[in-house]
C-alpha cells in the first residue's frame, strides 16, 4: 500500500477524531523534551496489514518520530512479534498511539479473516472475492487488506464493472429473453471493450433467461445443495452448446463452514462480504521501552 492523498485524508481525519483539542493526559504528565523508543507488539496471531498507515502517522504527529518497520504486510506474525519500533519524543509517540494500533488491528483483522477462507478452499479452482459491503470512505484500505489476505477484489465501485442485479431487472420491466438480449447489446456498446458484465441470478427460472445472454460472469446468489448443482450442470450445458466463457461466482449466506463445499462444486468464484463488514480486529499494542 502506498500513501495517497485519499488515505493521508483518512488518517488525519483519525488523529484529530482522538486528539481534539488536544492529549490532556499526556499533555499535563510527560515533558516535551523525553526522549524515548516505543515498539510495536502482536498479541496473537495472524497476516499483518497496515505497516504504511505507521509511518504515516508518524510523519503527521511529529515528524522527528522515526518509524523502523520489522515485520511487512503479508507476513504471518505470533504472539510477541514486534511490527517495528518508533523513536523520538514520547510527548507525539503517546499521541500515535491508539489510531496506530487501531488501524493495523482493523486492517490485519480484514487480512486474517480473508486468509482463513483462502486456506478452506485450497485445492479447489475458486478464488475468494470480497464486495462492496465495506465502511463508508474505507474501502480502499478494506480492499487492500483482502489482497494482502490472498483474496480478490470484486468491484472497486459502481464505474468499474457492469453488475445487472434483481432491481436492475424490475426497473426495467423486461423479461423476455429477446428484450434482455437487446439491452445487453446495447450496454456492450456503451462500455469499455474490456469491461465485464455480470448478472445476478437468484433462481433456476431467471437463470435460463440469463444463460443465452452470455455475460461474463454469472452471480449465483443464495443458491445452496441441490439447486446449486443444477445451477452448474446448466451453465456448464451452456458453455458446450455455445463454446463460450462464463465464469460463475457464488455469493449470499458463505461462512468458513459451507466455503469449501460450495467451492468443491466447481465455481470460479466465491464472494464474501463478511471478509471486510465482520472481520474481527488483531490484537496489537504498544510498549515505551
Amino acid at each position: 500500500m502506498k500513501s495517497n492523498k485519499h488515505i493521508d485524508t483518512l488518517v488525519a481525519m483519525a488523529l484529530r477524531e482522538d486528539i481534539g483539542s488536544g492529549d490532556v493526559t499526556t499533555e499535563t504528565f510527560v515533558p516535551k523534551d523525553v526522549t524515548k523508543k516505543a515498539r510495536i507488539v502482536a498479541r496473537e496471531r495472524g497476516i499483518l496489514c497496515g505497516c504504511e498507515v505507521i509511518r504515516i502517522i508518524g510523519k503527521l504527529i511529529d515528524k522527528r518520530i522515526r518509524v523502523k518497520l520489522l515485520k511487512y504486510d503479508g507476513m504471518h506474525i505470533k504472539n510477541r512479534d514486534i511490527i517495528g519500533t518508533l523513536q523520538g519524543p514520547v510527548y507525539s509517540i503517546l499521541k500515535a498511539e491508539r489510531v496506530i494500533l487501531n488501524y493495523i488491528g482493523y486492517l490485519s483483522g480484514i487480512s486474517t479473516t480473508t486468509s482463513s477462507y483462502v486456506k478452506k478452499i485450497k485445492g479447489t479452482r475458486a478464488k475468494i472475492f470480497d464486495t462492496r459491503k465495506t465502511t463508508p470512505a474505507y474501502r480502499t484500505l478494506e480492499k487492500y487488506a483482502v489482497t494482502i489476505g490472498g483474496g480478490y477484489n470484486h468491484r472497486k465501485g459502481l464505474y468499474d464493472q457492469v453488475l445487472i442485479k434483481d432491481n436492475h431487472f424490475k426497473a426495467i420491466e423486461k423479461n423476455s429473453v429477446k428484450d434482455l438480449a437487446c439491452l445487453i447489446q446495447n450496454v456492450r456498446k456503451k462500455i469499455p471493450r474490456r469491461m465485464k458484465i455480470e448478472i445476478e441470478a437468484d433462481s433456476l427460472m431467471l437463470l435460463r433467461k440469463i444463460l443465452p445472454l452470455h455475460p461474463d460472469i454469472i452471480l449465483l446468489d443464495n443458491m445452496r445443495g441441490q439447486t446449486l448443482k443444477k445451477a452448474l450442470a446448466m451453465v456448464n450445458g451452456e458453455r458446450k452448446r455455445s463454446k463460450v466463457k462464463i465464469a460463475v461466482e457464488a455469493s449470499g449466506g458463505i461462512n468458513l463452514r459451507n466455503v469449501r463445499q460450495i467451492a468443491q462444486l466447481g465455481v470460479e468464484r466465491v464472494s464474501i462480504g463478511a471478509v471486510t463488514h465482520s472481520a474481527r480486529s488483531l490484537d496489537f499494542s504498544l510498549e515505551v521501552i
